[in-house]
C-alpha cells in the first residue's frame, strides 16, 4: 500500500484563496493610503491659503509702492514666504520675506487674483499667491512656497510602496504557510476521495506537515488499516459460510440420495421378497449412521469455522488415545487395533476435547477405509520437543496422487466403506493446526499412516 502521491486539486472550493485576499487586502490599503494623503494635502493646502491671505491682510493697512513694508510684521517661517510690492507690470518695487526664489509675478494672473480675492499658484507652481490692487497703482502681494507639498508626496509615495512591500512579504509567508498547513489538509482530503472511489487501500502521506497534521494523518492511516482488516475479516467469513454451506451440501447429498432412492423402490413394489427388503433395511440403517456422523462433523466444523480461542490446559495424550481407542472398540468390536505408549510423559497445552477429536477421526478414517479385521495401530511417542501420535493400518492405503491432499476438504479416496475422504480429515487437520501442530501422510508401502505432531509441555 503506497500514500497517495500528491495531485493537483480539481474543482474550486469556493472560497478565495489567500492570494486573491492579499490582492484585495494590498488594493485597499492602497486606497486607504491615497484617501488619506489625498486628505492632508487638501488640509495643508487651505491651512497655506489661510496663511497667504492672513499675511496679505497684515500689510494692506500701511503697503504704497513708495513706502518700505514694515519686516517686523511676519507670519510664518520667513524662508516660506514673500510680501512684496510690484507694479503693474509685475514688477517687485521693494518686500519683506525670506531669502529664498521669488516667484514669477504674471499682471493678468495678479490683475485676476486683486479682482476675484482668492488664492492661486504662480505662475512656475513653486508658490501659493494672493493679491490686492493698492490705492496709488500697483498690487500687494502675498506668496508662500508650500515645501511641504514635495514632503507630503514623497511621504505618500513611500508609505505606497512600504504597503505594496509589506502585503508581498505577508503574501509569500501565507504562500509558504499554506504549503505547509494548508496542503496535508488537502492531500487527507483527496484521500478520503479516493477511498470512495478506490477502496480502503489508500493511505495518506504527511511527510514535513506540522506535528499536530501529521499525528492526525497517523491516526487516520491506523483508522484504515483497522477498517481494511474488519472488511477483511467480514469478507473471510463470508467465504468460510459459503465454503461451510458447500461442504453439508455436499456431503449430506449422497446419504440423502439413497435413503430416498430405496424409499422410493419400496413404494414402487421393487422389494417384495424379505431378503431384498432386509438388504435395504441394512443400506438405509448405514446411510442414517453415515447421516450422524456428518452431522457431528459438520456441528465440529461449524465450531472451528466459528474461530472460537481454544481451551488452553494441560492435556494427558495418554488418556485421550486410550479414550478414543476405547470409543472405536465399542463401535467396531471386530476390528484389531493394538495401542502403543512410550514411556515417559505426553503433556501437551490444548483443548482436550479438540484432541479427543483428533484421534477419533482418524481411528474412524480406518473403519471407514479398510475392509474388517484389518489390524492399526495407534501409536504414542516422543521426538525432539513434540508428542507424536501415529495411526498406521494395512488396508488398501491412499490412492496414488492424493498425498497431502487427503487433508482437504470433499477430498474422496479408495476404502471399503461409501463414506470416503470427507470432512474427518480435514476436521482433524484444522484442530491439529489450533494447537500449532503439524498432521501429515507418511509414504508406506502397505496401509495408511499418518502422523501427528503436538508442541510438548513437558520439556524435550
Amino acid at each position: 500500500m503506497s500514500p497517495l502521491p500528491l495531485r493537483p486539486r480539481t474543482g474550486g472550493s469556493g472560497r478565495p484563496g489567500p492570494r486573491l485576499s492579499l490582492m484585495v487586502a494590498s488594493v485597499c490599503l492602497s486606497l486607504v493610503a491615497a484617501a488619506a494623503f489625498t486628505g492632508l494635502y487638501l488640509f495643508l493646502t487651505e491651512r497655506t491659503e489661510r496663511l497667504v491671505v492672513e499675511r496679505l491682510e497684515l500689510h494692506a493697512a500701511d503697503a504704497a509702492p513708495d513706502r518700505p513694508l514694515d519686516g517686523a510684521a511676519r507670519i510664518g517661517a520667513a524662508e516660506d514666504s514673500h510680501t512684496l510690492v510690484v507694479d503693474g507690470q509685475g514688477t517687485v518695487l521693494h518686500g519683506v520675506g525670506g531669502t529664498g526664489h521669488v516667484p514669477d509675478l504674471d499682471p493678468d494672473l495678479l490683475r485676476e487674483l486683486a479682482r476675484e480675492g482668492r488664492v492661486a499658484a504662480s505662475g512656475d507652481g513653486t508658490h501659493r499667491i494672493a493679491a490686492v490692487d493698492l490705492p496709488g497703482g500697483g498690487y500687494l502681494v502675498a506668496a508662500w512656497s508650500p515645501t511641504w507639498a514635495e514632503r507630503t508626496a514623497a511621504w505618500g509615495v513611500l508609505a505606497l510602496l512600504t504597503t505594496h512591500l509589506v502585503v508581498a512579504v505577508v503574501a509569500a509567508l501565507a504562500e509558504r504557510a499554506e504549503r505547509r498547513l494548508l496542503r496535508p489538509l488537502a492531500t487527507l482530503t483527496r484521500t478520503v476521495e479516493a477511498i470512495a472511489e478506490e477502496g480502503l487501500r489508500e493511505r495518506v502521506s504527511l511527510e514535513g506537515a506540522p506535528h499536530e497534521i501529521a499525528r492526525l494523518g497517523r491516526s487516520f492511516n491506523t483508522m484504515l488499516e483497522r477498517l481494511e482488516q474488519g472488511f477483511q475479516r467480514q469478507r473471510s467469513a463470508e467465504e468460510r459460510l459459503r465454503r461451510f454451506l458447500a461442504d453439508v451440501g455436499h456431503e449430506l447429498r449422497t446419504p440423502l440420495t439413497a435413503l430416498t432412492g430405496y424409499l422410493q423402490l419400496w413404494r414402487l413394489g421393487g422389494l417384495e421378497r424379505d431378503a431384498d427388503r432386509a438388504e435395504a433395511l441394512h443400506h438405509m440403517e448405514a446411510e442414517t449412521r453415515r447421516l450422524a456422523v456428518l452431522v457431528e462433523e459438520i456441528s465440529l466444523l461449524a465450531r472451528q469455522e466459528q474461530k472460537r480461542p481454544l481451551e488452553r490446559r494441560e492435556v494427558c495424550l495418554v488418556e485421550v488415545c486410550l479414550a478414543a481407542a476405547g470409543s472405536a472398540r465399542v463401535v467396531d468390536p471386530d476390528r484389531r487395533l493394538r495401542v502403543e505408549v512410550s514411556p515417559g510423559e505426553h503433556i501437551v497445552l490444548g483443548d482436550p476435547e479438540s484432541l479427543h477429536q483428533v484421534v477419533a477421526n482418524l481411528l474412524a478414517n480406518v473403519r471407514a477405509h479398510t475392509p474388517p479385521g484389518t489390524e492399526a495401530v495407534l501409536n504414542l511417542s516422543r521426538e525432539g520437543g513434540y508428542s507424536v501420535v501415529d495411526v498406521v493400518d494395512d488396508g488398501p492405503g491412499i490412492a496414488p496422487g492424493l498425498g497431502g491432499r487427503v487433508f482437504e476438504r470433499r477430498v474422496h479416496g479408495r476404502g471399503h466403506g461409501e463414506e470416503g475422504w470427507g470432512l474427518g480429515l480435514s476436521i482433524a487437520a484444522e484442530a491439529v493446526r489450533a494447537h500449532g501442530g503439524t498432521i501429515d501422510a507418511v509414504p508406506h508401502e502397505e496401509g495408511a499412516w499418518f502422523r501427528v505432531r503436538l508442541p510438548s509441555s513437558a520439556g524435550p
